[in-house]
């Protein structure tokens, strides 16, 4: 079978007009760029997943299932995290006027 060549972006630019979509969309790019960060900061401390468990108190599973995007921690898990990482979860004010609601 052969594959069929989608354009990404088109789609998801076609699909950001149905508001639902795009609220979800939204919330789950702001998911997806916090893990990466979290990643992102794991791997460049040269830290391992086991280590990062041991140090946060947090199970290995849960960092592991976080990274492959099967699951989002809570806020608590969150902080430990990045408490153990160094780092600190911090909010800031939305620029845009395409405000994420609930």
């Amino acid at each position: 079978m052969p594959f069929i060549e989608i354009d990404i972006d088109e789609l998801i630019k076609e699909n950001m007009k149905d508001p639902i979509f795009a609220m979800y969309y939204e919330k789950s790019k702001l998911e997806v760029d916090l893990i990466g960060q979290i990643i992102h900061y794991r791997k460049k401390m040269n830290v391992s997943q086991q280590t990062l468990a041991q140090q946060s108190g947090v199970r290995q599973q849960v960092i592991s299932r976080m990274e492959r995007h099967q699951s989002f921690p809570n806020l608590v898990t969150l902080s430990k995290i990045a408490k153990a990482l160094g780092l600190r979860l911090t909010f800031q004010e939305f620029k845009s006027t395409d405000q994420i609601k609930e």
